[in-house]
């Protein structure tokens, strides 16, 4: 599924979080978003999966508008458009267990399953991030904070989704457990031929996962960066850019391919 944002505003008590924003997702492809807290990146995902609306500007899914759209249209765009938030143990209750936890997004499909088809496509889901040999009984809240985080990633793609906003999904994690999830969304994102909307703050990540980087500084797009597999990334020049992005050229990685 194709994004396309064009001129969008939104504001808080006055105040202007965001201020015409342009970008574009092609399918199956990444956008990284990065910039300090404050800067609007997490307003701008909220907006794009339809948590808040804009008080101005579009945002278009394959040429059109959710305004554009039928009740039926907007239903079935709400599970094409799915988000992975960073508290992994804020997404799920306490008292669930990983069965209830997966079992959550059936409410809201159409296609209507019995509990053998139903089991079987959370068992299948769960293999593919790699939880499917844990007991479906097991309260979510004792598995650890990577496991956490691949059984909400499991239930985002249950509702087999075609963009889906990671935010801050990789931090607050340990190195090793980063680099894990991060090969896993990659696998996913081919599998499934996913489009992603990555809210970053550690460019080293994006690096791994994104094909552009765009960099915001109170609720502007200040700079762009395309990550291409072979092609060195351009040193940046924005301030913002620069003090984000510094250590990650300090390195010279910027003369290493993906």
């Amino acid at each position: 599924m194709d994004l396309k944002i064009e001129n969008l505003t939104k504001s808080y008590n006055g105040k202007t979080v965001l201020k015409s924003v342009n970008l574009e997702v092609k399918s199956s492809t990444c956008l990284g978003i990065m910039g300090e807290s404050g800067s609007g990146k997490s307003t701008l995902g909220r907006l794009v999966v339809g948590l808040e609306k804009p008080d101005g500007g579009q945002i278009y899914f394959d040429g059109k508008t959710v305004k554009d759209r039928t009740r039926l249209e907007r239903r079935q765009l709400r599970k094409k458009v799915q988000v992975v938030f960073q508290n992994a143990y804020g997404a799920v209750n306490p008292n669930f267990t990983m069965r209830m936890v997966m079992e959550e997004p059936f409410k809201f499909m159409d296609q209507k399953l019995d509990k053998k088809d139903r089991d079987d496509k959370i068992k299948k889901t769960l293999d593919q991030v790699g939880l499917g040999h844990l007991n479906l009984d097991e309260n979510a809240r004792r598995l650890s904070g990577g496991q956490v985080q691949r059984l909400c990633i499991a239930r985002a793609l249950i509702q087999e989704p075609e963009i889906l906003l990671l935010d801050e999904a990789l931090s607050g994690l340990d190195y090793l457990v980063q680099k894990q999830l991060l090969q896993l969304l990659v696998h996913i994102k081919e599998r499934h031929n996913l489009s992603y909307l990555f809210i970053v703050h550690d460019f080293l990540l994006a690096y791994g996962l994104c094909d552009q980087v765009i960099i915001m500084d109170q609720g502007e797009i200040v700079d762009r960066l395309d990550i291409q597999e072979g092609h060195e990334i351009k040193k940046p020049t924005h301030p913002m850019s620069v003090k984000l992005l510094g250590d990650f050229f300090k390195q010279g990685r910027d003369s290493n391919s993906k």
